[in-house]
């Protein structure tokens, strides 16, 4: 597992990441598992927006999405979380709010509205954002049309569809078309990519002997495709995948696509000096 990072994505970088031209400005909501466990996947999205002419917008205010909490049943909690972010972010004045978590990502285009389904104030507000949220994916690869890279990653991959992304958000394109645009990997898909890895949030605690037998399935599957890297579009699913090709698997590396994309950059950089 991950260890907890000693200094968080949002203290690493100021609330406003301007790029020498900027063409389009959007938010990026980090989550807590960006921000507190893979700070470096955060700070690779940041990079590959900055990369395509985006000024990214970073409010250190932001807080937990409340899909945790609100899948426990404390809805008080996760409005008031809610509430918050939905200030937090309003006052950036982007016109656009950028995930790299499908839970994080479902909750701003799904489960907001419906938390506020009452509330005449907060919906609009909810609303407004649901419209408005998008994974890096499909921001990159349907809003602003990314910079094809150059630089050259060599890497057998296979991609693990996380469950909320797939289904709560509808992407499952995006990041292969990510993934394929990178000069030097090769893709080569799962049997079943879309089956759950067994991560769950908190379900991998409440029900470990189930969430230990989705995930030893999902390593065998991993290693049948002889890809060295395991990619993804979930923090939580990064951490599950991890301990589950350590325990069943062939050490392949684990890393959310968005960093598959970032190192294209930056050796693509290193190559023109």
């Amino acid at each position: 597992m991950p260890e907890l990072t000693v200094t968080p994505l949002r203290d690493r970088v100021g609330e406003v990441v301007r790029p020498a031209e900027v063409k389009v400005k959007a938010a990026f909501f980090t989550g807590d598992s960006l921000n507190y466990f893979y700070p470096d996947a955060g700070l690779d999205l940041i990079e590959v927006l900055t990369e395509n002419g985006v000024e990214v917008h970073v409010p250190k205010a932001q807080n937990c999405c409340g899909i945790p909490v609100l899948v426990h049943g404390d809805i008080d909690t996760a409005r008031t979380l809610a509430r918050n972010n939905l200030d937090t972010f309003e006052a950036t004045g982007c016109d656009y709010l950028i995930t790299g978590c499908g839970s994080c990502g479902g909750a701003w285009q799904h489960d907001y509205v419906d938390l506020f389904a009452n509330d005449p104030v907060y919906k609009t507000k909810a609303e407004h954002w649901s419209k408005r949220t998008y994974d890096i994916s499909t921001f990159l690869t349907k809003v602003i049309q990314f910079r094809q890279p150059r630089g050259q990653v060599d890497a057998v991959v296979t991609y693990h569809d996380s469950c909320h992304l797939k289904k709560t958000m509808k992407v499952a394109a995006e990041p292969r078309e990510v993934i394929r645009s990178i000069p030097g990997v090769t893709l080569k898909e799962m049997s079943a990519p879309d089956t759950c890895c067994g991560s769950g949030g908190s379900y991998v605690v409440s029900h470990y002997d189930t969430s230990a037998s989705l995930g030893k399935n999902k390593a065998q599957d991993i290693n049948q495709t002889g890809a060295d890297t395991v990619s993804t579009g979930c923090p939580a699913c990064m951490m599950q995948l991890l301990d589950n090709v350590s325990r069943y698997g062939q050490q392949q590396k684990v890393t959310h696509y968005i960093s598959l994309l970032a190192d294209s950059y930056r050796k693509e950089k290193a190559q023109a000096l």
